[in-house]
């Protein structure tokens, strides 16, 4: 099965969720809305629409104060950190994927957070937190070496972001695939993918499950369900 979507509703929703089945909420990242804009989104939406949670950006990313933005060591300070902060966020980033009946919660780590022995123990620390049957894909800085990546999926079932075009090559070991694409083979910015690009990721989902999240802008919505007609003839894009 392919679950193909965009990262957030580049059209409008009715629209959207009339030619798409799932959706990633990246505004989710930024801030939070009221529960009962979530409530609403769920219950307006197909009762098999799929959404993927984007975790909260007060979770994954360093906040600095004033005094700490002037020093020269100031990079990961609180990225996967356990403080009061992080903590509310996890626990209303949970609740929405709860309302939202989410199989996925996406976890954006920042480009500067380096494979040092510290931020390894905070990713094993944070995602060896129980979470029930809530699946957390982590998109990981390229700087993280593929066999460190693999190994801490493995042992914490977390399942690796990746755009299957550029220099990263998806795991044989994974029960599952997630592929966000970009541009020029990144996992975000503008680029519109060719037909002979969406038939290699078809190719490329080659587990029972596979995520195809189109994040490469303003031709997100139309190169998506491009992609969905190849997989289903009878979805034709209009």
């Amino acid at each position: 099965m392919i679950k193909i979507a965009c990262a957030d509703f580049p059209v409008g929703r009715q629209t959207y969720e009339s030619k798409l089945k799932t959706v990633e909420l990246d505004q989710l990242f930024d801030r939070f809305p009221k529960m009962e804009t979530i409530e609403k989104w769920r219950s307006e939406a197909p009762p098999h629409f799929d959404f993927i949670v984007c975790a909260s950006k007060l979770i994954t990313h360093a906040t600095k104060t004033r005094a700490q933005q002037s020093r020269t060591v100031r990079k990961n300070l609180l990225s996967l950190d356990d403080n009061a902060t992080s903590r509310q966020a996890y626990a209303t980033t949970m609740k929405i994927a709860e309302i939202l009946r989410a199989r996925l919660v996406l976890f954006q780590l920042p480009p500067q957070f380096s494979p040092t022995p510290d931020n390894i123990g905070r990713v094993q620390a944070f995602f060896g937190k129980p979470r029930g049957h809530v699946l957390f894909v982590w998109e990981h800085p390229l700087t993280w070496p593929p066999k460190l990546v693999d190994k801490l999926s493995e042992a914490h079932r977390i399942m690796p972001v990746i755009n299957p075009l550029g220099k990263a090559a998806p795991t044989a070991q994974s029960p599952m695939r997630y592929y966000r694409l970009g541009g020029t083979g990144r996992t975000s910015g503008p680029g519109t993918l060719s037909d002979a690009e969406l038939k290699k990721i078809i190719t490329l989902c080659d587990t029972p499950l596979s995520y195809v999240v189109f994040n490469n802008g303003p031709t997100a919505f139309r190169d998506a369900t491009r992609l969905a007609a190849m997989v289903d003839p009878r979805r034709l894009p209009e």
